[in-house]
């Protein structure tokens, strides 16, 4: 069942002339959670959002991002379910994240915006926070550890930001950053945990049961959890019956391991994933983690090995290049993580497409390999013989392309003709 209240607030939100009812007064409640946290972002008390400050953000925003298409998926292998993807990674800046950097910078205080901003993260949070602020003349400062994709390094300057590396993980650059924000008096905003942000990452769920009817389930990739939390409070107030699930890397189960502690846990990565590098966060936030908290249904943690394939496949029946962590909700779909799921309607927002062309070309050389389709071998022949002759001659009658092949001489007493040699298919 709908509640009223949710069903008006939510009609509210898909009227683009009208004005919002609770903007103001509820805007201005967030404000006053938001004086206990500092320009540091930080507080002991977990602040939580409501269904209203999520409607709101929708109005706030509506002038500075587009609202993205959720197609239906094209994928055979997913032929089983009715799978729509809604396409985030096609905002300007290349992520989602656009939704909730335009919501915070909308809701600064005038003296904010003079002084600027500073986050730390590992790329997208900061690439959209410089795309909007150089549109509203926001001055921001993005701190990135020192292993961050050198794409989106790159962008973050493009788009007008002042980029200082520092710190070997997300908890140094965010230390470097917090004490940076209390020196020069910049408001701090946490990617994956202000409350403003995880507000405008609600709007997606608002335009995903706009865009599709009956949902049965949206599948969410899972990092901080801002995105889980801000989406799965949208769609569980208008539809409490719509599955919610949450994708980790199996190399970083930060939300899990809350779920098993009852609250946000520090972990160890010892060997952080390039290919994931937005789902490595260490701990999820504590807002994200109490506004999530009951409206999870299912999380479940997934190989680099199925979003190395989940990447190929978009690429190649969606024409959609995602990232890895933008790619984990197809990943669990195609690495049948989620059998329940087979004959119900499906949405998987795609997240982001900031991949580093480098992890682009292993992750499809991967996928390439998971199904075959690119083969390694090394062959033992006498050189004499014709040896090398003969298997490039069998390789070629089934239609073999050879990618690379190296070879090398075996010095033995009983044959010097001996060689070893590499195939690359």
């Amino acid at each position: 069942m709908v509640s009223r209240r949710a069903k008006i607030l939510y009609d509210e939100s898909l009227n683009p002339f009208a004005e919002p009812r609770t903007s103001v007064a509820f805007s201005e409640q967030l404000r006053d959670k938001l004086k206990l946290m500092g320009f540091g972002g930080d507080t002991e008390k977990p602040v939580g959002i409501e269904f209203d400050d999520i409607v709101a953000a929708s109005f706030r925003i509506r002038k500075g991002v587009g609202k993205t298409p959720c197609e239906k998926c094209s994928i055979p292998e997913l032929s089983t379910m009715e799978v729509f993807f809604k396409k985030e990674n096609m905002h300007p800046s290349g992520s989602f994240k656009e939704r909730g950097a335009i919501n915070s910078l909308l809701l600064l205080s005038e003296d904010q915006k003079d002084r600027g901003v500073i986050t730390a993260t590992p790329g997208n949070h900061g690439i959209a926070l410089a795309f909007h602020g150089q549109a509203l003349g926001i001055p921001v400062h993005v701190v990135l550890p020192e292993q961050s994709p050198l794409i989106k390094q790159t962008m973050c300057k493009k788009f007008g930001a002042s980029i200082i590396i520092k710190g070997s993980n997300q908890a140094e650059a965010k230390e470097f950053a917090t004490s940076m924000a209390t020196e020069k008096r910049l408001a701090y905003i946490e990617g994956h945990d202000h409350p403003h942000v995880i507000s405008g990452q609600g709007t997606i769920g608002l335009e995903i049961i706009d865009q599709v009817c009956n949902v049965d389930a949206v599948v969410l990739p899972v990092g901080g959890g801002g995105l889980l939390a801000g989406v799965s409070l949208a769609v569980k107030t208008v539809y409490p019956d719509v599955q919610i699930i949450g994708v980790e890397s199996k190399r970083c189960p930060s939300f899990q391991t809350a779920i098993d502690a009852g609250h946000p846990v520090t972990l160890n990565i010892d060997h952080p994933s390039a290919l994931t590098d937005a789902l490595n966060l260490p701990k999820v936030g504590k807002n994200a983690f109490h506004i999530a908290t009951g409206l999870v249904d299912k999380l479940v943690a997934v190989s680099d090995d199925h979003i190395s394939l989940a990447v190929l496949k978009l690429i190649e029946n969606e024409r959609a290049v995602t990232e890895g962590s933008g790619a984990a909700g197809v990943a669990a779909l195609l690495g049948g993580y989620l059998p329940e799921l087979h004959g119900k309607r499906v949405v998987v927002p795609l997240c982001g497409g900031n991949i580093d062309p480098s992890v682009l070309s292993s992750c499809i050389e991967k996928g390439l390999a998971l199904e075959g389709r690119l083969v390694r071998f090394t062959i033992t022949i006498d050189e004499k013989s014709g040896g090398l002759a003969q298997i490039i001659t069998l390789l070629a009658s089934v239609s073999a392309r050879i990618r690379d092949m190296t070879q090398e001489q075996i010095l033995t007493d009983n044959n010097m003709f001996t060689l070893k040699v590499k195939f690359f298919l």
